[in-house]
């Protein structure tokens, strides 16, 4: 009976949610990444050293990483070399399940699909010396080394070589409220706490960056 109420409703307001598919997609997902990648940049041009990285999560992917974590190679202007790095964080998802929303801004709000995260991870790739369970032994070991990550708020992921940082869902309502207001940063404050908490626990993952160097790039 829920499934034909659900339908009816649907069907009845067809032309509205054509239009508010159209408007979410071409708009609002734009305004609201735009705004959190401006955040972003802002947040870590006050870490204590030099970051680097590409914010644009609506058409791409958003990445930053420390100055120090890059091979000569690396160039930001050119993306060729993008994969010369030995580290790095991004904006993603926890994807803890198969299933999916169709929109990315989804996993900003309570949801039963998934959530957003700031992402520490090596890059196994230019660690030549190295296997991929060389690297999760290593990880597992500085996991170790370093409990205040998970006392920060980092899930240690050994599989993938990474550390994921949780970030509080939005509310919808201070979202909307805010949006209409033309002050959308003022709802976003979820992320400026995870990223609080990434520049907190920085210092760490340069440490762990250069154990990797010294143990897999002089071997």
């Amino acid at each position: 009976m829920e499934h034909k109420q659900a339908a009816k409703l649907i069907i009845q307001n067809i032309r509205m949610l054509e239009e508010a598919n159209n408007l979410l997609g071409t708009v609002i997902h734009k305004e609201i990444f735009n705004t959190i990648d401006a955040i972003i940049q802002n947040k870590v041009s006050s870490f204590n050293e030099d970051i680097i990285g590409v914010y644009d999560h609506y058409e791409d992917q958003t990445w930053f990483l420390s100055s120090l974590w890059k091979l000569n190679s690396f160039d930001l202007k050119n993306h060729k070399t993008h994969n010369d790095i030995y580290a790095y964080y991004i904006l993603d998802k926890e994807n803890q399940k198969d299933e999916q929303p169709q929109w990315w801004i989804s996993y900003l709000f309570a949801n039963n699909f998934d959530q957003a995260i700031f992402s520490f991870r090596l890059y196994k790739n230019n660690f030549s010396n190295a296997t991929k369970t060389d690297l999760k032994l290593f990880c597992i070991q500085q996991n170790e080394k370093y409990p205040l990550l998970a006392q920060i708020g980092f899930k240690f992921n050994p599989n993938n070589l990474c550390w994921d940082l949780p970030i509080a869902f939005l509310n919808e309502q201070k979202v909307a409220q805010h949006y209409e207001n033309s002050t959308l940063e003022d709802a976003l404050t979820p992320f400026t706490d995870a990223l609080d908490k990434l520049n907190e626990a920085h210092e760490i993952f340069n440490s762990i960056v250069g154990d990797a160097k010294n143990k897999f790039l002089k071997e």
